[in-house]
């Protein structure tokens, strides 16, 4: 067991090794009434494992309307999957996909992963759907770069004390599966 000491404004939060997270962006987040919007933007926040478990392992989000009940009568919903899995050579792969559809559904998402500490240092690439993508200085430029570039990139961040990986997959189709497959230094 561990033992925190937040301050009265601070609220402590647990994850397990290894979860998978579904967050809204931060911009977004903090913006009144975001809990009842549908999710266009959605960023998958990636906590590590221990550094011997090399299992897959796969975690989903579930949407739909968040008025009828068409999820029972009709089947309309939407089911968000992300799996992670072990490549020869330290390869991670992040399969990224959408299944189901319902009559407000986004038709098109903007996607991005956050790897919670860690930091590019020991990245040897980073591919997106079979492409290289390049990493950018900072990830101070989230907000601004994301509306200016279509193109899949990424960066290190830091929130608090804790160090991260950020890595944009940019908007498409829902219909398109993402793949992104990092190789480290071997």
């Amino acid at each position: 067991w561990g033992q925190v000491s937040p301050l009265l404004h601070q609220v402590p939060t647990f994850v397990k090794a290894g979860s998978m997270i579904p967050t809204l962006p931060d911009h977004l987040s903090i913006v009144s009434g975001s809990a009842s919007r549908s999710f266009s933007n959605l960023e998958w926040w990636i906590f590590p494992n221990s550094k011997r478990d090399k299992s897959p392992t796969s975690a989903w989000c579930y949407e739909d309307d968040g008025l009828s009940m068409d999820y029972i009568r009709n089947k309309s919903f939407v089911n968000m999957t992300i799996k992670k899995e072990f490549g020869i050579n330290k390869e991670e792969k992040y399969t990224l996909s959408q299944h189901g559809n319902y009559h407000t559904a986004p038709q098109e998402r903007t996607l991005a992963l956050r790897l919670i500490d860690r930091n590019s240092s020991l990245i040897f690439s980073i591919h997106v759907n079979n492409v290289t993508i390049r990493k950018t200085l900072s990830c101070d430029v989230l907000h601004t770069k994301t509306k200016l570039t279509t193109k899949p990139f990424f960066c290190d961040g830091i929130d608090d004390a804790r160090q991260y990986i950020y890595i944009w997959l940019g908007s498409d189709s829902v219909r398109v599966h993402r793949l992104v497959v990092i190789k480290e230094i071997i």
